[in-house]
């Protein structure tokens, strides 16, 4: 290996290479590409700083590790598809904000859809299928070109009709306890809007611009910005205030 540092682009699919995968081909500074896809690689996964990783069909096994992913801050395209590995997707995938093209079918990955991969803005293609993860699919980035075939056959996700998975039981309201109800940041309210972004605005008064939002968990909200600097902001949302303290209905906090 210590001749080819020049070496930017590796492919060696569909061969009978077998073996776990040498921690060697890490050490090739200038490898940006590397495609093992169609062998019988066994082991864990490869930690290169790579820009291109495919080791898609081969028999992986093991979890996801964090200390994987710590190393793959600039990959662009990843997939493990059609291995043996199980446990969660990692909150971490979060972090691999350069990330487009991402594929994990055809394992035994398990646990929910974490929320960090809202934080994947270049995200163009995910496929998840075939696995047994559960949750709630919120429509919204970086699920919105998504299809159906990306999440089929995990029996434990629910979501929204376009994406023909089983529908998610609603929860009314008025019959959750006070407990349930928490107290929710600007932080989280700036990612449910997406900045609140003009793409999400609902309406606009004289004292006040209105967001659809989704949250964390998944609940859809409608999210009221008053313009503090307009005259009379102030005794609007006084007034607003006095009136939903005298309202009671179930979609009304």
């Amino acid at each position: 290996m210590g001749r080819l540092n020049k070496l930017q682009a590796l492919y060696l699919e569909n061969n009978r290479l077998e073996g776990s995968i040498p921690s060697d081909l890490c050490q090739l500074k200038s490898l940006s590409e590397l495609y093992l896809t169609d062998n019988t690689l066994f082991g864990p996964i490869l930690a290169c700083v790579l820009r291109v990783l495919d080791l898609s069909r081969n028999l992986l096994s093991g979890d996801i590790a964090t200390t994987i992913l710590c190393g793959l801050k600039d990959m662009a395209n990843l997939s493990l598809a059609g291995n043996q590995l199980e446990g969660p997707i990692l909150e971490s995938f979060g972090e691999l904000v350069s990330l487009e093209f991402l594929n994990l079918s055809s394992n035994s990955l398990s646990g929910e859809i974490p929320n960090s991969l809202k934080a994947l803005l270049y995200l163009k293609c995910l496929n998840v299928s075939f696995n047994r993860l559960r949750g709630k699919i919120t429509v919204g980035r970086p699920f919105v070109h998504l299809f159906a075939a990306s999440f089929m056959s995990n029996d434990g996700i629910c979501g929204a009709l376009q994406l023909q998975v089983t529908p998610c039981k609603e929860v009314e309201a008025k019959s959750l306890p006070l407990a349930t109800w928490r107290r929710i940041f600007q932080q989280e309210l700036l990612q449910a809007t997406e900045g609140f972004n003009a793409n999400n605005l609902l309406g606009k008064g004289s004292f006040e611009s209105v967001y659809r939002g989704t949250l964390s968990d998944g609940m859809i909200v409608a999210i009221k910005v008053f313009n503090l600097e307009v005259v009379g902001a102030f005794k609007s949302f006084d007034t607003e205030c006095g009136v939903l303290c005298n309202i009671h209905h179930r979609n009304l906090l």
